[in-house]
């Protein structure tokens, strides 16, 4: 790098070096050296300086207008192709990085000044850098990277915000009618809306929108994508923002902001089409692909990695994986209250847990606080001020109306699947309806799981007809089969029964798919296996457990329609069939005829 050489050179110089000496450690000339004695290091391309004082001074001057205005006024012809070029901020390589870095420990800002105005130096990969450089020594584009830069790292608060914003307004008063005035511009409405100022940045946008359509497309695009943060609020302003900014053709990091855009206003397959990444399973609700794929990517800023973690667990909730669910919730809730971020996402994860353990109050207590629009209208059980320009909105108000047919069909067609189980959880949907559709296929079982809680399952088999009712459904047999019986054996062993009891080797060899006939039998999940262990879901009553429990065992006194059947021998020949499964079943426990 020539000017890093140069500057090597000047300090070699200040340290009293001879120049033969500078000559041999540099391989240069002397008449460079003496150059360099003579006119420093620094050598400022003087048409650049041009071109960008005239832009500062004519902020809506097109490529073509600047040329017309260099050969009017200062008699220099050049291309709009090299105007373009010479507008354009270099990235910051690794040397000059290393420069910048060389610069700044020696204290040289009035040199870095002059130099860092043609460089862009991205928060994303050089924030340390922009936070050792005094806010007074740098040129409107990187104080702004630098600002926002700290803002999405979570290293200001409110009042630094506020402070920050104080300056802007001198700052902003001075540039009027400036380029620059644009290029700070983007900063106060991106500080207004992280303090939640909602309606002076709404009154901004609509003082300024015309002339921003006038500006440069970079400038512009910032400005247009920095509104579009508004769209949680305002929807319909995100929505002509998208209309202006999909026009255009972006470059790689604009076209990463529109997909965004597209994401945050319910378009995911457009979203996707546009670029895909990590995020993009999470939205279509392929939660199994997200949790697989996002454990391999780490993002550099701390409030993503928070976003990232709450949205796994979420994946995890939703498929229905509740192991250690607790554990994982307390372990975020330490980070997000040390960093004081993601708190939305984590309230998204309380109130799932929370509506899953059928506690809707306190799942709503949660929204409620919530500053998303759609998670508080939940919270509210208020859904008036839902907008039609935001799918997920849309698709909750039909959801509100019990109209899951159209919510189903937004999702369909623009991809918005994990708001579809998302609201389909926290407003207590039907399962009966729900079973409707494919999109719900995971959701219901996780719902049934839920509801196996607060139900419990009535088993008669000490009538005419063996009767089995589960919540509001009943089920009749004529007889009573293999995979009944060993219903009926589980409920007899208290709820839980290890796989090494089971002497019965049709069951004992197939017991999960035993486990799985039953469930869809009868459409619940009331038996699962774990650890060698089948256990019962929910809660029950066997009317069995309740005549060997009766002190005198006259059944006409307890059980109805004793007269069509002898419930002593029906006894005695269920025992005989049960001890085939399990020969510790005691028969000292067997009724005895009190005939």
């Amino acid at each position: 790098m020539i000017i890093m050489k140069n500057y090597l050179i000047k300090k070699a110089l200040e340290k009293q070096m001879k120049i033969n000496e500078i000559c041999k450690v540099y391989k240069c000339s002397p008449n460079k050296v003496i150059k360099i004695k003579r006119e420093g290091f620094l050598k400022i391309d003087e048409i650049r300086e041009i071109i960008y004082k005239i832009r500062e001074e004519n902020p809506f001057f097109t490529l073509s207008d600047i040329r017309k205005y260099l050969i009017s006024h200062y008699n220099i012809k050049i291309s709009t192709s090299n105007i373009y070029y010479k507008l354009q901020k270099e990235e910051l390589d690794n040397e000059t990085r290393e420069f910048f870095e060389m610069l700044i420990e020696e204290g040289r800002f009035s040199e870095l000044s002059k130099i860092i105005k043609f460089y862009k130096i991205s928060y994303l990969k050089n924030l340390k850098i922009l936070e050792k450089i005094p806010d007074e020594y740098l040129d409107e584009n990187n104080f702004v990277e630098k600002v926002i830069g700290l803002c999405e790292d979570y290293k200001l608060n409110d009042e630094i915000k506020l402070a920050y914003l104080e300056k802007l307004e001198k700052m902003l008063r001075k540039r009027r009618g400036k380029y620059s005035f644009y290029i700070l511009l983007e900063l106060k409405i991106y500080l207004l809306i992280h303090l939640l100022k909602y309606e002076e940045a709404k009154e901004l946008y609509y003082n300024y929108i015309n002339e921003i359509i006038r500006l440069p497309k970079y400038t512009k695009m910032n400005l247009l994508f920095t509104f579009a943060n508004l769209q949680y609020i305002y929807p319909e302003i995100g929505y002509k923002i998208l209309s202006i900014v999909r026009k255009y053709k972006l470059n790689d990091e604009m076209s990463e902001v529109l997909k965004t855009l597209y994401k945050n206003l319910g378009y995911n397959y457009k979203s996707i089409e546009i670029k895909k990444d990590i995020t993009d399973d999470f939205s279509l609700g392929n939660y199994r692909n997200f949790i697989k794929h996002s454990n391999k990517y780490e993002p550099k800023l701390i409030g993503n990695r928070l976003v990232l973690k709450c949205n796994r667990l979420i994946s995890r909730l939703l498929i229905g994986n509740i192991s250690n669910i607790s554990q994982k919730i307390n372990e975020i809730e330490k980070e997000i209250e040390r960093r004081k971020v993601s708190i939305e996402n984590f309230n998204v994860i309380l109130a799932i847990k929370y509506a899953l353990d059928n506690n809707y109050e306190k799942s709503k207590e949660v929204l409620r606080a919530c500053k998303t629009r759609t998670l508080k209208c939940i919270g509210d059980n208020d859904f008036n001020n839902l907008s039609k320009y935001r799918k997920q909105e849309l698709m909750l108000k039909y959801f509100s109306k019990s109209n899951i047919k159209a919510a189903v069909n937004i999702a369909r067609r623009y991809g918005n699947f994990y708001n579809l189980h998302l609201y389909s959880i926290l407003l207590n949907k039907s399962i009966r309806i729900l079973r409707r559709y494919e999109e719900f296929k995971d959701i219901v079982k996780i719902l049934e799981y839920r509801d196996l809680k607060r139900i419990s399952i009535r088993a008669y088999f000490l009538r005419r007809k063996p009767v089995i009712y589960i919540g509001y459904q009943k089920f009749e047999f004529s007889k009573i089969s293999k995979s009944i019986l060993f219903l009926l054996f589980v409920m007899l062993n208290k709820g839980k029964v290890h796989i090494n009891d089971i002497k019965d080797e049709g069951i004992s060899k197939n017991v999960r798919s035993m486990v799985y006939g039953i469930n869809r039998k009868f459409k619940w999940k009331i038996l699962s296996f774990k650890s060698g262990y089948i256990f019962l879901n929910c809660s029950f009553y066997l009317d069995i457990l309740d005549f060997l429990n009766k002190k005198d065992r006259k059944i006409y006194r307890y059980f109805p329609f004793y007269r069509f059947v002898d419930k002593y021998s029906f006894i005695h020949r269920l025992w005989f069939r049960i001890y085939s499964l399990n020969q510790k079943l005691s028969f000292d426990a067997m009724p005895t005829s009190s005939k």
